[in-house]
């Protein structure tokens, strides 16, 4: 009988360190990848995150920076990138985990519009009379040098609304900015909104979101698995259903 009881601690101490909690951080364009991603893991593993998600990619960079106990942080590739030269993140946790580029939201059931080339992305955004985008992030100050760059800086001065990419889907969706430039994965997973089209590839901006597991983790084990199963084919759908793409 003693022996029969001490193999079922045994036991349930294998699963317990097996099926770990763990914590993720990630910035607003991640919410839902996060979210989807981490239910699926935790069909696989058994492993459940517990995720925190911050309004912007800086925000991440600076609460791990700051002490935040995280087991997996993920940001764009810059940001990601700062944490490990300032070895806030362990040596070689690093890799990409998804990858989305720039589109133009309009309300649900708008016209789709034809931006296939720079010339035809031009007229569009000279004929809206409002484009919210996101003021932090990279995608911002991208657009703000493609208006420099076809020389519109001036006429899109007094029709541009800049706010955080959450509030910029949430004003095109009430109406209250006509169109906005924002990353296909906020666009695609923000209720209310439409994918009008995507930038010509001249113009695109195509943004990495990395991940790597802090040097402060408790459970950095979850968070190293959390990445490779995102990695894998078994994530595909997750990432296709955000706006997004694998980095393979």
């Amino acid at each position: 009988m003693r022996a029969f009881s001490l193999a079922i601690v045994m036991l349930l101490s294998v699963n317990t360190s097996w099926a770990a909690d763990f914590t993720a951080l990630g910035s607003g364009a991640t919410k839902k990848l996060l979210s989807e991603g981490a239910a699926a893991f935790q069909k696989q593993s058994g492993h459940q995150m517990q995720p925190t998600v911050v309004p912007s990619p800086a925000l991440v960079r600076d609460k791990i920076r700051e002490g935040g106990v995280f087991d997996i942080a993920v940001a764009n590739t810059e940001f990601i990138g700062e944490l490990e030269s300032s070895r806030h993140v362990a040596a070689k946790s690093r890799g990409c985990m998804a990858r989305t580029n720039l589109a133009v939201a309009v309300k649900k059931g708008g016209t789709t519009l034809k931006m296939d080339d720079v010339d035809l992305f031009k007229a569009v955004m000279l004929k809206a009379g409002s484009v919210a985008y996101a003021s932090e992030g990279t995608s911002g100050p991208h657009l703000l040098g493609i208006f420099r760059r076809l020389g519109i800086e001036k006429e899109m001065q007094p029709k541009l609304r800049p706010m955080a990419a959450p509030a910029a889907a949430e004003a095109v969706a009430q109406g209250k900015a006509e169109m906005a430039v924002l990353l296909r994965s906020s666009v695609v997973t923000a209720p209310g909104l439409d994918v009008a089209g995507v930038l010509p590839e001249a113009l695109q901006l195509n943004v990495s979101f990395d991940a790597a597991v802090p040097t402060a983790a408790k459970s950095p084990k979850a968070g190293e698995d959390f990445l490779r199963f995102m990695q894998s084919p078994a994530a595909q759908p997750v990432l296709a259903a955000n706006g997004m793409n694998g980095c393979g």
